[in-house]
């Protein structure tokens, strides 16, 4: 049995009432009507889905098509937060969860990096500040007719997004529409009163399907004249009380703080650590490193989705419009009916559709047989 909160209870009884004398005029038996379309025409979602490109085939300006490249990627930094009990005279540790210390979020405006912000745990409520100056960014950005943005984090669904659960409804900005569950949730839209924006939630793996960060931006990019290094942070060496002690040092990590005891070495080698070393050293404490580590995250990202963006593009294909990479393949397969010769450059573009041609034609009654 699912349930949910309602605001008008009368309303809703209202609606179970007539349910009820429904199903008692049909004797208990569901009854299925199929509502057509008034006209027929062929399924594709990457055109009747996409007010934008519907309208422009039907005008015959498809020249003008552009898909969307403005949009933003966010990441968190946690650190084990970890509660201890005590079981006579030993104590033991009962549970440790991850608790988010910064926050970084790098803004794309039609393809371009413009700016990309940090917020860390020392600001107060640093989420919420994080997320007043995205709806503040896009409200200056190319959004589509729908005046929504993407907003990409890798892992998110599972992972990140359960930090901003908590900060999604406020006098300012409500969730708006949701599809899957809080723990999981293929996207979430969040409706800013005032400004009239809705920022989207999606997890990036949605489009490029399960791999780490490093093996995304590895295989999706081409751009090398563009430091796409993922970095190196000793999560292990800090904790949620020590934190603020630990960032504050102005020395680079120990080689040690390094080890990883899931996998059970060390991540780096010692000319990876002697690298570090040098990176480190450019910054005055640790906390201004994590700040350039944090941000990296968010910054490696861009080029592999737009190129993303590119290549299903080409085939009149808008990548953010839909909410999965199923879907999108979806959308590229029934695109190629309306548009062959871009699937295929043996076929002429006097196979594509035009809106100018016309397509009606009389077709004899199939017999038994045929």
């Amino acid at each position: 049995t699912y349930a949910r909160p309602v605001s008008n209870k009368n309303h809703t009884r209202e609606h179970f009432n007539n349910h009820v004398e429904k199903c008692k005029a049909n004797g208990g038996v569901v009854q299925r009507r199929v509502k057509l379309n008034k006209c027929e025409r062929p399924y594709c979602p990457a055109i009747f889905g996409n007010k934008r490109t519907e309208y422009l085939l039907a005008h015959g300006r498809m020249d003008e098509w552009r898909p969307t490249k403005s949009f933003i990627t966010f990441d968190f930094e946690t650190v084990d937060r970890r509660y201890e009990g005590t079981g006579g005279t030993v104590k033991m540790e009962l549970l440790s969860i991850l608790e988010p210390i910064s926050m970084a979020v790098t803004y794309v405006d039609d393809g371009e990096i413009i700016d990309s912000e940090y917020f860390d745990i020392r600001q107060g409520n640093f989420i919420v500040a994080a997320l007043t100056s995205m709806f503040t960014h896009a409200s200056t950005m190319t959004l589509n007719d729908q005046r929504r943005i993407t907003l990409l984090g890798w892992n998110s669904a599972r992972f990140d997004n359960t930090f901003i659960f908590r900060h999604l409804n406020t006098s300012d900005w409500i969730i708006k529409n949701i599809l899957g569950s809080t723990l999981n949730a293929k996207f979430v839209d969040v409706y800013h009163k005032e400004l009239d924006i809705t920022i989207r939630l999606i997890d990036a793996q949605c489009y490029a399907g399960k791999m780490e960060l490093k093996t995304f931006v590895r295989d999706y990019s081409t751009v090398t004249s563009v430091d796409l290094s993922k970095g190196v942070f000793p999560y292990e060496a800090i904790t949620y009380d020590t934190y603020d002690s630990v960032l504050s040092m102005s020395e680079p990590f120990a080689y040690e703080d390094f080890y990883s005891s899931l996998r059970g070495c060390n991540m780096l080698t010692a000319e990876q650590y002697a690298d570090y070393v040098v990176e480190a050293g450019k910054y005055a404490t640790r906390w201004d490193y994590l700040r350039y580590y944090n941000i990296q995250d968010t910054i490696i990202m861009v080029q592999p989705l737009l190129n993303l963006i590119d290549s299903n593009a080409q085939y009149y294909v808008d990548m953010l419009h839909g909410v999965s990479h199923a879907g999108n393949a979806a959308a590229l397969k029934f695109m190629s009916c309306y548009f062959p010769s871009l699937f295929d450059p043996s076929v002429p573009k006097s196979r594509d559709f035009n809106m100018d041609a016309d397509y009606t034609h009389e077709y004899p009654l199939m017999t038994s047989d045929d």
